[in-house]
């Protein structure tokens, strides 16, 4: 794991923590055991964070899909693994998206219109061949 990916997984210890609202960059550097300067070395503030967290997100979708679409055994198979990889995503980062989700209000307005709009985009991408897989098994 490379240093940026340890601080957003203490950044991600520390919403689960304190919410969202409430975590300072103090915070994520002291979870991930480093001095505040070194966590400016990687990210210019908490909502750069949280923009990294996202992207991993999306990363990980990805991540799912392709490897669901390479599966072999036919529609079923996929869809399978698909789901039971994402499932598996959302069991092990629950807590964060509790904690995400229950201040929608203040991680929601981190994000430039503009920029959730490339993240929506690439994120439908992202899923793109789940929805070619479901096309496949309708016909």
């Amino acid at each position: 794991m490379t240093k940026k990916e340890e601080l957003i997984e203490a950044a991600k210890k520390a919403i689960v923590e304190k919410g969202f609202a409430h975590v300072k960059m103090d915070d994520i550097a002291r979870k991930a055991k480093v001095a505040k300067g070194t966590l400016y070395l990687y990210f210019k503030s908490k909502d750069d964070v949280f923009t990294r967290i996202v992207e991993g997100f999306v990363k990980n979708a990805e991540k799912i899909t392709k490897s669901a679409s390479a599966v072999r055994g036919g529609t079923f198979s996929r869809l399978e693994a698909f789901v039971k990889a994402d499932l598996e995503f959302f069991e092990k980062n629950f807590r964060l998206f509790r904690a995400i989700g229950m201040e929608a209000n203040s991680a929601g307005n981190i994000l430039t219109k503009k920029y959730k709009e490339k993240i929506l985009k690439r994120y439908i991408k992202a899923v793109k061949p789940i929805v070619k897989i479901i096309d496949e098994g309708i016909r």
